[in-house]
């Protein structure tokens, strides 16, 4: 049983690597971004959401806070719920401030006198991504030969 359950991840392990590489090259044409808005309160709204642009997966989670006395209020912060899925094509150039081996990290903090948003964006390439789904496959060949 444990051998089959192996087997199985190992098998997972292998299609998940298999996808990641093919999203890898998708995103050199094109990029997704997903987002989430979650009305906190009348004056918040908490999002989330992630971009796959140019080999990384970006993900971000950011506040948006503004003046509860403005009628146009309630309309924006309706505007900022609820889930949103956009595709770029070409894709966006992202940066991060702090970057190494393609990981990174964006602070944003836009502000004006009714609105304020803060966004943190943590970047992880899609390469560390599919060897990070290969490490399995390859210790189950590696075993594998090992045996013969």
């Amino acid at each position: 049983m444990r051998r089959r359950l192996v087997t199985i991840a190992t098998a997972t392990s292998l299609l998940l690597c298999a996808a990641t590489v093919a999203i890898n090259v998708w995103s050199y044409r094109a990029a997704a971004m997903w987002e989430y808005g979650h009305v906190v309160s009348k004056s918040e709204v908490d999002q989330f959401g992630f971009v796959i642009s140019r080999g990384s997966l970006v993900l971000a989670r950011g506040t948006l806070n503004v003046r509860p006395d403005d009628e146009s209020t309630d309309a924006l912060l309706r505007s900022k719920s609820g889930t949103i899925r956009r595709v770029f094509d070409p894709p966006p150039q992202m940066s991060p401030e702090v970057e190494f081996a393609g990981f990174g990290v964006t602070h944003n903090r836009v502000g004006g006198p009714d609105v304020l948003a803060l966004r943190n964006e943590y970047f992880v390439p899609l390469w560390a991504v599919s060897s990070l789904f290969a490490l399995l496959p390859l210790s189950w060949v590696r075993r594998r030969a090992s045996k013969k």
